[in-house]
């Protein structure tokens, strides 16, 4: 499957134990599937998206038994799931496929509002930034982050807290575009570490508003200190744009 969905109003994609019972988009997809089969069925997605993080293409894949064509157990699905979660797309693939493990690279996008004043309608899909940023610095930035490095400077300090596997992360592409009020930075590479995106897009935009020479990040990538690098920001204007499964795009 192939799934969009506007995050706002959900702890996540992945199902997980929670005593205040908030909803997740993995559990919304799971009860529609069973619904729809007439048995439980577990999803398994490729990214494990935080609350408030938004997709265009999660990929995701599970195993049942159903007698129609794939097109009919979309629209069924489709015709149970809450409005802010579609199934773009459902196709049968061989046993072997793995959504998570089978991916070779994923795409993301954080997309600023830089304009004097905040968007009504797009508030839950963007992060306003009211000074004019200098997108050419961003881009300048962005540029020493290309290629394989040693991450951790990016990721979240309590997930790198007594862990193991390795920082280490190939960025094939960080692009930073303004299209009329909104400024994307698209970041695609073979993974991604915990809050990695929103780290990056944070300090491209210190960068971007003067507080940051674009010549600070090789600085700041050896280090490998959290504390170096530029705050998370929000998760809404964060999504997955997709998931890819042939090596770099």
């Amino acid at each position: 499957m192939t799934i969009e969905y506007d995050g706002t109003d959900y702890h996540g994609w992945q199902r997980q134990p929670d005593p205040e019972g908030r909803p997740t988009v993995q559990g919304a997809v799971e009860t529609a599937l069973a619904r729809v089969v007439g048995r439980p069925v577990r999803v398994q997605g490729a990214s494990r998206t935080d609350a408030g993080v938004h997709a265009l293409g999660q990929v995701a894949h599970f195993e049942a038994s159903w007698p129609r064509t794939p097109r009919a157990l979309q629209k069924g699905v489709n015709a149970l799931l809450p409005l802010d979660v579609v199934v773009r797309e459902l196709s049968e693939v061989s046993p072997a496929f793995h959504a998570r493990f089978g991916a070779r690279g994923k795409w993301y996008r954080y997309t600023l509002r830089n304009t004097p004043h905040p968007g009504a309608l797009d508030r839950d899909r963007v992060h306003w930034v009211k000074r004019v940023l200098d997108t050419a610095r961003m881009r300048e930035a962005a540029g020493h982050l290309l290629g394989t490095h040693d991450f951790r400077c990016f990721q979240k300090e309590a997930a790198l807290a007594g862990g193991t596997r390795s920082t280490v992360r190939t960025i094939h592409r960080l692009d930073v575009v303004r299209r009329g009020p909104y400024v994307h930075i698209d970041a695609v590479g073979d993974a991604f570490l915990y809050h990695m995106v929103r780290a990056m897009a944070g300090t491209l935009v210190q960068v971007g508003l003067g507080l940051r020479a674009p010549g600070e990040l090789p600085g700041i990538l050896a280090s490998g200190l959290r504390s170096r690098s530029g705050a998370n920001l929000p998760a809404r204007g964060l999504c997955l744009m997709a998931v890819h499964y042939e090596g770099p795009q």
